[in-house]
């Protein structure tokens, strides 16, 4: 194979390429990412075998959605990860921005550069750029590609065949396609002039909806690509004029094909690559029983799911044993037994709870503080919300949080210890406990993100208020969101309250022992369905909604077995009970609230009414699929003019009404 210089001259020898002398293009070997995956960490002896760039735009989160929970359950069973490679479209604006950083905030797979705009000529220099980000940072990794988006890929099929060559090849791994002849029809996108391409037909290459280099082959065709013009055709100058360059073979897949050529078809397992698969159509392929029959499996080289060491369960270990107890909890986290994967989803957060510091800010302040009055706090949802919203805007502000709450029922339930000003020295104490010094804010609204919040506790002035007290219920994810690996750290629940909720799951899988799906229910009712309530604005979840998506995810995740939590079981039960669909229904009874959170936090899919009760099961969770009762709270009510639904819920989070 043709040597690579050191990766410093070959950053500095791109930077001479006339592909970056535009003013809004990115040069090789910079930084130019707003959103990075956590992917390919540590030690390179860990980095998955196949890193996979899915090209994609910011307002395709639908699509994004629906590959992860199909062909991308199976890449992350069998050691490949996805990255949804973004760029930044003509037109946006900050909320676009917001949604996507959340969205990587929870799933970890966007990679996203402002350095480049979304357009059609940019499109090879893009790929290459996501291709260098791969080849830098997953150093081992044996293979690094690009598919797109609407593409059906059987991993277990394309591993086999990856598995047979040689990743120290000079070659380029793909669909073949050949005699294609060169479109001169004017206005068309992929047009080509006979000055822009002179020959009239292409010579072979891999079709641009998947293709693999080796890891080691990625640096020699970015030093290749300035040599070469730039074509009009996506994808050609990689897949063709990059590999004639390097004199690169082509290692063929077979077996790809059109959804639309398959109508009819038995079953679509044999084909490695199906081309133009929308969102549903990748469900239903996934779902499908024919899949399921055919048994198909990771090649045991890949295979994640294999059984790992038992986890330590000290309070407090070594840095070397918490990395190994962190693998393993990622590679085991995907055991297809419920009970077991479950179990260890809890214990994994105990574990990196474990040594938790208190929320700190590195701007903060020694002589500044911030605190809640807690008055509203009497049910957990609330009482999260409120410290979770102090936590976030202490941090923003440089101030030390603090908590003047006295024997609250809530603290204890879990594992982190909430800053208190007990903890603080007896003249901060004095100090605090002086009411002129202390100065009151509220938000504006309780269901809006107030932004000029930050603003208010942010003013510098020659006589600001030593301590700033909050008030109100706070509820929304944006006062808080940009610190959410330490919030699900601070709330955390006790190794008591898991074990609860524990022996609930491992009562229910003794009835329903071949499930592999757990699916968790919230139904709040009781005190909402009052006059009073139904005037200020509260609506319960209609019987539609809750069948309706009982009933779908039942099926979708089968076999499953679905956990109903309520202040209302005999309303649940006469809904639910008693006919063979829902026979799969368990109702949870006779434990704490805590329990009940903690049991639902667990879920692989979550089914959400209203309340901050279900809102917070659902940001404490890892559920793949979270749904919320859009018509809460009623229009034109006063509940409703202090609520904005893009503050409150989260933008990952599904919406749907009666069906």
């Amino acid at each position: 194979m043709t040597s690579v210089a050191s990766y410093p001259a070959f950053c500095a020898e791109l930077q001479q390429s006339r592909w970056f002398s535009d003013s809004r293009s990115i040069s090789f070997g910079q930084k130019g990412y707003e959103l990075e995956p956590n992917v390919c960490q540590g030690n390179s002896l860990d980095h998955p075998y196949l890193v996979l760039f899915i090209s994609s735009r910011l307002e395709n989160a639908a699509e994004r959605a629906a590959l992860r929970e199909t062909w991308g359950v199976h890449a992350q069973k069998c050691n490949v990860r996805v990255i949804f490679a973004l760029v930044i479209p003509n037109e946006y604006d900050d909320f676009m921005i917001d949604t996507v950083r959340a969205e990587n905030d929870i799933y970890g797979d966007l990679l996203h550069t402002s350095l480049l705009i979304d357009s059609h000529h940019n499109q090879s220099q893009l790929i290459l750029t996501f291709l260098e980000w791969g080849a830098v940072h997953c150093q081992g990794s044996k293979y690094i590609g690009k598919a797109e988006e609407d593409v059906w890929i059987n991993m277990f099929g394309l591993l086999t065949v990856l598995q047979a060559l040689d990743p120290f090849k000079d070659m380029l791994v793909g669909h073949i396609r050949t005699g294609l002849v060169v479109n001169r029809l004017p206005g068309e996108f992929s047009s080509l002039t006979p000055e822009e391409f002179p020959q009239n037909m292409y010579l072979p290459f891999p079709d641009g909806q998947l293709y693999i280099f080796p890891r080691a082959v990625v640096r020699l065709a970015l030093k290749a690509s300035y040599r070469l013009p730039v074509q009009t055709r996506v994808d050609y100058l990689i897949v063709s004029e990059i590999p004639q360059h390097l004199n690169m073979t082509f290692a063929h897949l077979p077996q790809r094909s059109n959804l639309s050529d398959l109508q009819g078809y038995p079953c679509v397992g044999s084909f490695l690559l199906i081309n133009a698969v929308p969102a549903g159509a990748k469900r239903e392929i996934y779902h499908n029983t024919c899949m399921t029959r055919q048994n198909q499996t990771c090649p045991s080289a890949f295979d994640m799911s294999l059984q790992m060491p038992r986890m330590s369960m000290q309070s407090s270990v070594s840095g070397t044993d918490q990395d190994a107890e962190m693998k393993m909890c990622k590679r085991a986290l995907h055991n297809p037994n419920v009970a077991f994967r479950l179990k260890l989803r809890a214990r994994c957060r105990q574990s990196a709870a474990a040594d938790e510091k208190l929320i700190s800010s590195e701007k903060r302040s020694p002589e500044l503080f911030l605190t809640h009055d807690m008055k509203q706090s009497v049910g957990l949802g609330n009482f999260l919300f409120m410290v979770a919203s102090l936590l976030g805007l202490a941090y923003t502000s440089g101030r030390i949080p603090y908590l003047d709450v006295v024997n609250n029922s809530h603290t204890p339930y879990f594992t982190a210890k909430f800053p208190m000003l007990t903890d603080l020295t007896a003249e901060q104490q004095a100090v605090l406990l002086t009411p002129d010094l202390v100065v009151r804010v509220a938000p504006f609204h309780w269901g809006k993100f107030d932004r000029t919040l930050g603003t208010r506790l942010n003013r510098i002035q020659p006589h600001a208020p030593i301590s700033f007290q909050l008030t109100e219920y706070m509820q929304s994810w944006r006062y808080f969101h940009h610190i959410r690996p330490q919030i699900l750290r601070q709330f955390t629940f006790s190794r008591d309250v898991y074990d609860q909720a524990l022996r609930t799951i491992e009562s229910a899988i003794e009835i329903h022992p071949n499930a592999t799906t757990a699916i968790g229910v919230h139904v709040r009712r009781g005190d909402i369905l009052t006059e009073e309530s139904q005037t200020y604005g509260f609506t319960a979840a209609s019987d539609s909604y809750l069948l309706h998506l009982v009933q779908n995810l039942s099926i979708t995740y089968r076999p499953a077995v679905v956990f109903v939590v309520s202040n209302d079981q005999p309303y649940c039960q006469g809904l639910l009970e008693g006919s063979f669909v829902f026979s799969n229904v368990v109702f949870v009874d006779g434990n704490s609230p805590a329990a009940d959170m903690a049991l639902l936090t667990l879920m692989d899919h979550l089914i959400l009414t209203v309340g901050s009760f279900s809102w917070w099961s659902a940001y404490l969770s890892d559920a793949k699929d979270i749904y919320y009762y859009e018509r809460w709270p009623a229009e034109r009510t006063i509940m409703a003019q202090g609520f904005s639904r893009r503050d409150y819920i989260p933008p990952s989070w599904k919406p749907l009404g009666d069906v």
